[in-house]
């Protein structure tokens, strides 16, 4: 079922509330021209005015429940081939666990939520692109499609290219998990071997350095004794060149 709305809370609650009510079903998209209580993580606002792409994908997870942060980067990486359609790849680049970048800005952002419903576990990935409007003091730098160069970007294009992809990569993905990704996400890696340093919560960072994701999704960094840790959640802080 495809879901065209005029202005909308969020996707992400709107899709929520017809999975609540037992209307969803796998690969429902709820599109919107604008959001009026946008969200990103950790319930940072996502500014959403009309002209940028706001849509929520509702898919049935076929992993276990440990393993699904491997879903955000499969959304990346069908990102990283819609956008790198657009603007030259090399531009382009993977800021873990939900952010794709251009030119080291941030361009477009992944919310993933869960919930059951009737005891069946539903995903909801929320995704928004920057096409003409970008927040300007946000807390890392952002961009737009527009800003890139790129000013004929339309929402429903964009949502067209996603689909597509999205149809073929879900297949590999079930038979191959993320190794048929690596090598994308790897190459558009934003901060990979170098040193950073990162949230673990409110009052925890970790240093060391950026030794990209495993087969769950997870980030691995490598502290400077040489061993490394794996992370399922957390926020690269600060980036800098290896030491």
């Amino acid at each position: 079922m495809f879901i065209h709305l005029n202005s909308i809370d969020s996707t992400n609650a709107e899709a929520k509330r017809r999975i609540i009510k037992g209307e969803a079903e796998h690969a429902d998209i709820i599109l919107a021209d604008r959001q009026t209580q946008g969200r990103g993580r950790r319930d940072n606002k996502w500014v959403s005015p009309i002209g940028n792409l706001y849509f929520s994908l509702i898919v049935t997870p076929q992993l276990d429940e440990k393993d699904w942060g491997c879903y955000s980067i499969l959304n990346a990486s069908i990102l990283l081939r819609v956008l790198g359609s657009i603007v030259e790849p090399t531009r382009i680049s993977f800021k873990w666990p939900n952010d794709v970048l251009i030119d080291n800005r941030k361009i477009s952002g992944i919310l993933i939520e869960s919930l059951y419903q009737a005891s069946k576990p539903f995903l909801v990935i929320g995704v928004g692109v920057n096409i003409l409007h970008y927040p300007p003091n946000s807390d890392f730098p952002s961009t737009s499609l527009t800003a890139c160069g790129v000013p004929e970007a339309l929402p429903d294009t964009l949502l067209q290219r996603y689909m597509a992809e999205f149809d073929v990569n879900w297949q590999t993905f079930q038979i191959d998990g993320l190794s048929s990704f690596y090598e994308g996400i790897r190459k558009n890696f934003y901060a990979l071997d170098c040193v950073i340093t990162m949230s673990l919560s409110e009052h925890r960072n970790t240093e060391g350095y950026c030794r990209g994701i495993d087969a769950r999704g997870h980030l691995i960094v490598e502290d400077y004794q040489g061993k490394s840790f794996s992370y399922a959640s957390g926020e690269i802080l600060k980036v800098r060149s290896r030491i």
